[in-house]
């Protein structure tokens, strides 16, 4: 059976060891081809990547010459073969000339659909390549529409404290202003069970729906207000954009007036508030002002690490977000008996995080592809922390009767 090959070329003004590294580090490669990647690039080392549609592909380096060819194995779901690709850097000036050629593919009709497959995958791939090392911009996210939700726990236990009839959706904390489930007339708590006709069980399953959608599109959604099955039509919102700052200098002078804000905002709120009234709770099963003080300086402590891994380029994969912290708070809260203690370690991580941007090297910019996504990440709209302040309000209220 004879074989074909299928050649991609593009010309990118940057490093070739960062085009190099795209196709040898596992978090590059998630940063502009894939969701989930593991590799080990050596001669006969491991090159895994899946998507979050079910698609995967496994094989082996098969050569590596640093800055300059890459080689590896290439074995996708439902391929008949194994099949091999080779790409190579050529330093022209200020720029690289990248030709990629992916060799082996069979002919005949059990080849037909894979081949489709791939070239509209390398396709689609090169082209977020060229944005992640030229602008640093994932063209995933950037084209990728918002729903507007915001994160809340589901459990059977949740499910039935709150009367919905189902063990698996995903569960709404809070809805954005503005955007598309706002819009639409969805609220806080309600349990979304299906999306664009495709069930619902976790977050997980909300991103495979949205990559294939853009802003503007209107998607049907299913859900539960207690025990009550709803249908509604919901359209896409587009993904605000922050303005990225050009240099180190003006990110974090960005981050210092977001952070000080928080801690103005903490003290404006927090003025007067007893430990008394600090430690009052809905339910035992439900936070008060302390669990809410102490899930803000987790959160915080959290991403100071991730702030690290990206800087660093070795950025952990998530599996879920499902994971229980409140035995965490519990007992963390144990060392802050006081409200003063907790206000004074929050603003103290606060101030944590404006040093650390402060000290980011210089010269990270340079790797467009960390500075966009740190920068982008960082500059996000304050709904998670407007959420809590605003259940703060709430919990005062209740504490003094009112």
């Amino acid at each position: 059976m004879s074989a074909e090959k299928l050649v991609f070329e593009q010309l990118r003004a940057c490093p070739a060891a960062h085009v190099y590294q795209a196709f040898t580090n596992s978090t590059m490669l998630r940063k502009w081809m894939c969701d989930v990647a593991t590799v080990s690039p050596k001669p006969g080392g491991r090159f895994y990547a899946a998507w979050i549609n079910g698609f995967y592909t496994s094989g082996e380096y098969t050569r590596l010459e640093a800055d300059r060819l890459v080689g590896f194995q290439w074995f996708g779901r439902g391929d008949p073969a194994p099949t091999q690709v080779e790409v190579t850097f050529n330093a022209k000036e200020n720029s690289t000339l990248l030709h990629l050629e992916h060799r082996g593919l069979g002919v005949g009709e059990e080849w037909d659909t894979p081949r489709v497959e791939i070239e509209k995958g390398w396709n689609k791939f090169l082209e977020n390549l060229a944005a992640v090392v030229g602008s640093g911009e994932d063209l995933r996210i950037t084209r990728r529409p918002m729903l507007g939700v915001l994160w809340g726990e589901f459990t059977p236990e949740t499910a039935q404290k709150m009367g919905v009839p189902v063990t698996k959706g995903v569960r709404l904390g809070g809805v954005v202003e503005g955007l598309g489930a706002y819009n639409a007339g969805l609220h806080k708590d309600d349990v979304l069970v299906s999306l664009d006709g495709q069930a619902m069980e976790g977050w997980d399953d909300l991103a495979p729906v949205l990559q294939r959608h853009r802003a503007g599109d209107k998607i049907e959604v299913t859900f539960y207000r207690g025990a009550e099955r709803k249908q509604i039509e919901l359209e896409l919102a587009r993904r605000p954009m922050p303005e990225i700052p050009s240099t180190i200098e003006g990110l974090a002078a960005a981050i210092k007036r977001t952070y000080e804000g928080y801690s103005s905002e903490i003290d404006k709120v927090l003025g007067g508030v007893t430990d008394e009234e600090a430690a009052y709770r809905p339910s035992p099963d439900e936070w008060g002002m302390r669990e809410i003080l102490m899930h803000l300086i987790q959160s915080e402590r959290y991403e100071h690490a991730n702030i690290v891994d990206i800087v660093n380029g070795h950025e952990p994969w998530q599996e879920d977000f499902t994971e229980d912290d409140r035995f965490h708070i519990t007992g963390m809260l144990a060392a802050y008996p006081k409200l003063k203690d907790l206000v004074n370690e929050l603003k103290r991580v606060y101030a944590e995080t404006i040093g650390l941007f402060g000290a980011l090297p210089k010269d990270l910019p340079e790797n467009k592809a960390r500075y966009w996504f740190l920068a982008y990440n960082s500059l996000q709209p304050p709904y998670h922390f407007q959420e809590h302040i605003g259940q703060i309000h709430s919990l005062i209220a209740a504490a003094r009767g009112g």
